[in-house]
């Protein structure tokens, strides 16, 4: 399958299947294809030592029994943290995994939404920016189709549209669709639109489905508010389960 090929209804694993799993670990992924979602999103960030990572927040404190700033770890300090004992001690001893091994484990077996975090653009655009490592990761294992790349930044954003063309992107937004992030979509050639459920309208859905952009909208998890979505033209619902 590919991604520009889906239809609704999709329903796509935040963090993988995160109500019963720890978020982003390979525990969750594997749970959420067992479960049957067709896309699995996770949050990628870089480490001192400039290894794509997946884990959401800026800081270890939340999700494992480290501390401190992700960008501040190397990756074989980042290793030896345990990222599944938070969550329940029966997921003691999940880790938090790099973007090779999440590819390597899950790529064509599953849709992916690589959704780069703001905190790792970085203005001068090194020779291996996340953007750039995340396209050479793709091209290398031939995933580009398979797989959405988001941000709510626009500087990522228009990053990754000159790097790699064919690469679907996902433009994040936690505020009402304005005509400036109608402009970003169109600058940064994107494919979906993902905005927050609290801020999209029926009024939005339909102009985004006019201009041919899929909404992919976040987080619901209850199934009578995801299927009121669905029935707006929504394409698809990030959801931490059930699925």
């Amino acid at each position: 399958m590919k991604l520009r090929e889906l239809s609704a209804p999709v329903l796509i694993g935040h963090r993988g299947f995160s109500a019963k799993f720890p978020e982003n670990t390979l525990a969750s992924f594997e749970g959420a294809i067992s479960a049957g979602v067709q896309i699995i999103e996770m949050d990628l960030t870089l480490t001192k030592d400039r290894k794509v990572v997946v884990i959401h927040d800026e800081r270890l404190d939340r999700t494992t029994n480290g501390s401190g700033l992700v960008s501040e770890k190397s990756w074989p300090e980042i290793q030896t943290l345990d990222a599944g004992f938070w969550f329940s001690p029966s997921f003691k001893g999940e880790t938090i995994p790099s973007l090779d091994q999440v590819l390597n484990q899950l790529g064509g077996r599953v849709l992916m939404n690589l959704e780069i975090k703001p905190e790792a653009f970085e203005v001068h655009r090194p020779p291996d920016s996340i953007c750039r490592q995340v396209v050479a990761q793709l091209k290398a294992r031939n995933l580009l189709d398979q797989v959405l790349v988001s941000s709510f930044a626009p500087q990522v954003l228009l990053e990754l549209s000159e790097l790699e063309p064919q690469l679907a992107l996902g433009f994040l937004s936690h505020s009402p669709l304005d005509p400036l992030q109608l402009l970003l979509l169109v600058q940064a050639k994107c494919y979906s639109y993902n905005p927050s459920a609290q801020q999209i309208t029926s009024h939005d859905i339909t102009t985004l489905q006019q201009l041919g952009y899929p909404v992919y909208t976040y987080t619901v998890n209850d199934p009578a508010e995801q299927q009121r979505l669905f029935d707006l033209g929504v394409t698809g619902i990030f959801s931490d389960g059930p699925f």
